[in-house]
């Protein structure tokens, strides 16, 4: 139990690091007003509701944990150093202690400390006398007071956790390791579904081929209502689907809306062993996108699963989005490129034209 609840919390680590350097590279401007505005790393996230959250720990020590002092937020987000933040701030908060993430904040009741508790002098982020990282999640009294004046970017979506195998193949250890220590807890999934959608690619253009050849392909499983969260108190619904970078499996709340799939076929669970899925994603050790695509994939899955799970009554749920192929963008972009070439067809006609009268 004690090995399964830490991958828990490895996994948890890594997409709340993930989550908070994705939004960090796509809101720059944002995250860099937090590092080195004077007082905006205490504030802007609580009063606005914006901003990233302080990063995990990148090193330990004779049981003291340090922030990273270069690269807060990863690669993509350059001169990312809390040197002006701690050293200008708070310097309490370059490193604290592992029994005591948040200093005095780590043994605060219920939630005061990420609504109230935070504020007080010395014992919270204000001059604090113990050192401790923020506190994530942070508010003035249970809400954002300058949220519908001063929201910039919204805050990091921390509710959904992707992760994506490195080696780019259909196998993921961590996955494994999570599905058998949840069979280990006769865990058992409700439903398992087969969904697809619209490529990206074409989605950028506004085109939805009702072709399933032309879409992505990929599995969820929903645990039951009164079950426990897959991985640390985050997440009841798992989807898995294979890319061209490798697998890419995700934890989430709430099981994909209608509008987030193009379809999406869905079958009830009296049983379904999680032990089924890990068995299968271990199969696909070495396999790559060329050896099985999203197509292949999410079908074998499927299969496997449905021979080994028992089914409920209930009927197979189908719902198919009724999208038109093209949408308005799609037509625009169309019409935009059928008079561009229009108009060169035209500019080629004039020039050989004046050719043909000069000569």
């Amino acid at each position: 139990l004690s090995a399964v609840l830490e991958l828990e919390s490895s996994i948890s680590k890594k997409a709340f690091t993930l989550a908070n350097n994705r939004y960090a590279a796509a809101h720059k401007l944002v995250s860099y007003v937090w590092m080195y505005f004077p007082g905006s790393f205490m504030t802007m996230t609580p009063y606005s509701g914006s901003g990233p959250e302080m990063p995990e720990a990148s090193s330990t020590f004779c049981f003291v944990e340090f922030m990273p002092w270069c690269g807060m937020f990863g690669p993509d987000v350059s001169c990312a150093s809390p040197l002006m933040m701690v050293l200008a701030n708070n310097p309490a908060a370059s490193s604290w202690l592992d029994c005591s993430e948040f200093g005095l904040l780590t043994f605060s009741p219920g939630n005061l400390g990420e609504s109230s508790c935070w504020m007080l002098p010395f014992v919270g982020q204000q001059a604090q006398l113990i050192p401790g990282r923020q506190l994530p999640h942070r508010t003035c009294f249970g809400s954002h007071p300058c949220a519908s004046s001063c929201n910039m970017d919204g805050a990091p979506d921390f509710t959904t956790q992707q992760h994506i195998t490195k080696d780019g193949t259909g196998y993921d250890a961590e996955l494994v390791a999570l599905l058998y220590g949840l069979a280990g807890q006769n865990v058992s999934f409700s439903s398992v579904s087969y969904f697809t959608t619209s490529l990206s690619q074409l989605a950028l253009l506004g085109v939805y081929p009702e072709d399933a050849a032309l879409q992505h392909h990929g599995v969820q499983f929903v645990l039951p209502a009164e079950a426990q969260s897959i991985s640390n108190g985050t997440g009841r619904v798992l989807t898995v689907e294979m890319m061209v970078e490798g697998l890419l499996w995700t934890l989430r709340e709430q099981p994909l809306a209608e509008d987030e799939v193009y379809s999406l076929e869905t079958y009830h669970m009296e049983h379904l062993d999680a032990g089924v899925v890990a068995d299968f994603v271990v199969d696909q050790k070495g396999a790559t996108y060329k050896d099985a695509n999203c197509q292949a994939y999410a079908r074998h899955l499927l299969t496997r699963v449905l021979s080994h799970g028992t089914r409920s009554g209930q009927a197979v749920e189908l719902f198919v989005a009724s999208q038109a192929p093209l949408s308005r963008r799609a037509l625009v972009l169309l019409a935009g490129v059928s008079t561009a070439l229009l108009g060169a067809a035209l500019a080629q006609l004039l020039l050989l034209a004046r050719f043909v009268k000069h000569c």
